[in-house]
């Protein structure tokens, strides 16, 4: 019974060590992916912020038209 405790312990151990591994390589990545971006933007400011005015503009459009639930027959 303490053997299969401990085969148990370990199998968690060993999942949460993947796990950690994982995330850090996730965390790595995503780390490379934003300093590409930022020398993107370093590069190329003016499309940056051409696209973030056009972005805006679309959030600022999509808030003045009422959002119709086209199932709501309650009208």
């Amino acid at each position: 019974m303490l053997d299969k405790a401990r085969s148990e312990a370990r199998e968690i151990i060993d999942e949460a060590r993947g796990k950690g591994v994982k995330m850090r390589l996730e965390d790595a990545k995503n780390e490379i992916d934003l300093e590409r971006y930022r020398n993107l933007e370093e590069r190329f400011p003016d499309t940056f912020k051409k696209m973030r005015n056009d972005m805006q503009q679309e959030k600022s459009i999509s808030r003045t038209i009422p959002n119709h639930d086209y199932y709501d027959r309650s009208f």
